[in-house]
């Protein structure tokens, strides 16, 4: 009996080779090829070996034959039809080539002509199904009846499986999540050729890679265009702010360079705190580019101080004081509602703390929360000194400006009581740029 064993192994490896056209045929015929031999052992066993219970025997037999012959099905199929080095070689060689592909058009186009090199099979179709449930033409090449191509890209994306046909061809699933996004239908070969056991477990890998390449493009792709969409909605609302803040300014005898100018004084301060290597767990690129951005925000809740007090010349009585100080909070809300859907939370928040705490005070008197030092946010602590300077050498309404050597002195004075005195040293190392600064004219 066991002289049955390789002409069971012959007739598997002959009609593997088989496996792409005539599946099912092939394993019939294995199937009887093994029941064969596995025949021969059961008489051989149960006839010579007394002690062997027939009926037992009998029913192990029906039940392990099936899963025996499939396992040694695979395994006939792997060892004497796929060369694994090879193959990986192929599948790294492919990888490597569509790698840099940035059009889903040629990579399509690529990925055709390397599968119709590797089988050279008579055609390539790449279909999605849409959300109509119809079908989607990615790429084409070559012929094929239309009806009967619909049908069997049907078959495949339902089983989620390679779908094998008795003309030859046979096609392969794109899965995503266990779920179907489309089918790569491949014809039979050119010259009537059988396709080989491994051919198409090659082809199912290279189209994982392909896949794989594709959807990560794509989302990046999304992502790109989501990122370009939502910068352009965040210019749009920074830039509806800062004109809120250029007319603002304008209300009270500015002309829109104040909110620049404190935009750059900030940015001077925290570069050159940064060099000093300050404040090293807080300033960084990152900061300093979002202070830019911030500073000029910094009064935009004055849209709800009156013109009676914003443009009065001389001293603000207590009530009028107490309006003007509302810009703080007002200022915050505003920021926290326009910015809103803009999805930077750093950005709301630096831009909220600059709004609500530029009036806070070094040593605690400041408004409107009295916070002290260092519960002072250190975006608005760099915004106070940056305000402050402006404000003394510009001119406003109720006050001619300085000379900014005396704007120097003042800050230098109130460090430790208004300014941080760290942050006030540094700005007194930085006159110069200051003065650069102030001359600039900002349209």
């Amino acid at each position: 009996p066991f002289l049955c064993v390789p002409f069971m192994l012959l007739l598997a490896i002959l009609h593997n080779k088989n496996m792409i056209r005539s599946r099912y045929v092939s394993w019939i015929t294995t199937y009887f090829a093994f029941a064969i031999v596995s025949a021969s052992v059961f008489i051989t066993i149960t006839g010579y070996i007394p002690m062997v219970d027939f009926k037992l025997f009998s029913l192990l037999y029906v039940l392990i034959t099936p899963a025996a012959f499939r396992f040694s099905n695979q395994i006939i199929m792997r060892f004497f039809s796929l060369n694994t080095d090879i193959n990986s070689k192929k599948l790294e060689e492919f990888k490597n080539l569509i790698s840099p592909i940035t059009e889903t058009y040629n990579l399509h186009v690529v990925t055709s002509e390397e599968i119709k090199k590797l089988l050279n099979c008579s055609f390539i179709f790449f279909y999605k199904k849409n959300s109509k449930g119809t079908w989607d033409n990615l790429y084409t090449m070559g012929n094929i009846d239309e009806e009967s191509k619909i049908r069997k890209l049907n078959e495949s994306y339902t089983k989620k499986r390679v779908a094998f046909y008795n003309d030859g061809s046979f096609s392969v699933p794109i899965l995503r999540n266990n779920k179907t996004t489309g089918v790569i239908y491949i014809g039979p070969k050119e010259n009537n050729e059988q396709y080989l056991p491994g051919e198409h477990i090659l082809i199912e890998q290279m189209i994982r890679i392909f896949h794989n390449h594709y959807l990560m493009y794509t989302n990046n792709q999304l992502l790109n265009e989501l990122k370009e969409k939502n910068d352009k909605v965040v210019k749009m609302q920074e830039g509806t702010i800062l004109s809120m803040a250029n007319l603002i300014e304008s209300r009270d005898g500015g002309t829109g360079a104040h909110v620049k100018r404190t935009a750059e004084y900030s940015v001077l301060i925290s570069r050159k705190a940064m060099e000093l290597g300050l404040f090293k767990n807080e300033i960084n690129e990152a900061f300093i580019d979002l202070l830019y951005k911030s500073a000029p925000m910094h009064d935009i809740g004055k849209i709800i101080v009156s013109d009676s007090v914003l443009k009065k010349p001389g001293k603000l009585t207590s009530e009028e004081f107490e309006q003007m100080k509302l810009h703080t909070t007002e200022g915050e809300h505003i920021v926290k509602e326009v910015l809103s859907t803009s999805g930077d939370e750093d950005y709301i928040k630096m831009t909220s703390e600059i709004a609500m705490h530029h009036h806070e005070k070094w040593d605690g008197t400041g408004y409107p929360a009295g916070l002290y030092e260092e519960e002072i946010p250190l975006s608005a602590r760099i915004l106070a000194i940056a305000d402050v300077f402006d404000a003394l050498v510009s001119p406003r309404c109720y006050k001619e400006p300085i000379a900014p050597k005396r704007a120097f002195e003042i800050i230098k004075e109130d460090a430790g009581k208004h300014f941080d005195p760290v942050l006030a040293d540094v700005f007194l190392q930085l006159k110069d740029e200051a003065i650069e600064i102030m001359k600039h004219e900002y349209l």
